[in-house]
């Protein structure tokens, strides 16, 4: 396929020309077809340009990057975001619980080889542009939301994004290198990727890992049934083992409830 084309939106020179050097030299199979150093004048960028990647940097002084969304028809101008920002920002969390890209400053090459080539896959596949913009309408709404039950995750499954609230997530449970959910409705959606890759998601979202194999949804906890063996009865009647080092965290937890 062609070049990858992107642009950049940073206010700090420094940023901008680190990772302008960086695509130039090491990324063949990108290019950078323009740079802004705010949201308003980006707009008039992806309009002139049509990039496939906005490398957009969150904090900035006039309006934040998240303000970009506000002014671009993504029905007309689809593309694919990067966020690039520090360590500390609040939008991390987020920006993982909706399964997009960022990289972090300063900008390591790996980091941004793996953000291009994962952009590239997507683009070859012809992921539909449907799922891209949907995860970006997840991703804001967490962010407005207060209440961790009534935000979503999204998982990729058979070549797509499968957009979920986390109060309809039962359990999930760990199959090797996969992940399964199980769902209110008698649903399960399977991902390949390892339980340990959602933990924190999970936690945030008020899950408890009661075995190396499962986290629980804790409002989905019916009652536990205490003994040798410690169980779970969940919304579903599933009856599922508690590791007995993680009795004393579940019954704290259930007691804050």
């Amino acid at each position: 396929m062609n070049k990858v084309k992107c642009i950049i939106v940073d206010d700090e020179r420094k940023s901008q020309k680190s990772l302008l050097k960086l695509v130039e030299e090491f990324c063949e199979d990108a290019e950078i077809v323009g740079i802004a150093d705010s949201v308003h004048d980006s707009v008039r960028l992806i309009h002139e340009t049509k990039p496939n990647i906005v490398f957009l940097d969150i904090e900035m002084p006039e309006e934040d990057g998240f303000k970009l969304f506000d002014y671009v028809d993504r029905n007309v101008h689809d593309f694919w975001v990067v966020f690039v920002t520090a360590h500390s920002d609040y939008a991390i969390p987020a920006i993982k619980i909706a399964a997009l890209d960022y990289i972090l400053k300063p900008v390591q090459l790996t980091e941004l080889k793996q953000a291009i080539d994962k952009v590239k896959k997507m683009l070859q596949l012809d992921l539909d542009g449907d799922s891209n913009r949907n995860r970006m309408d997840v991703f804001r709404n967490n962010l407005r939301v207060n209440d961790p039950s009534q935000r979503k995750i999204a998982l990729y499954v058979d070549r797509r994004y499968e957009l979920v609230e986390f109060r309809q997530i039962i359990r999930c449970e760990a199959d090797r290198s996969y992940s399964i959910f199980h769902l209110t409705g008698n649903r399960q959606i399977t991902v390949s990727k390892s339980l340990n890759k959602f933990v924190d998601i999970l936690e945030s979202a008020n899950f408890i890992r009661i075995h190396r194999s499962h986290m629980v949804n804790v409002s989905h906890i019916i009652r536990y049934i205490k003994g040798n063996r410690m169980k779970i009865m969940l919304s579903d009647h599933s009856l599922i083992e508690v590791a007995h080092r993680r009795r004393d965290v579940l019954i704290e937890t259930l007691e804050k409830v």
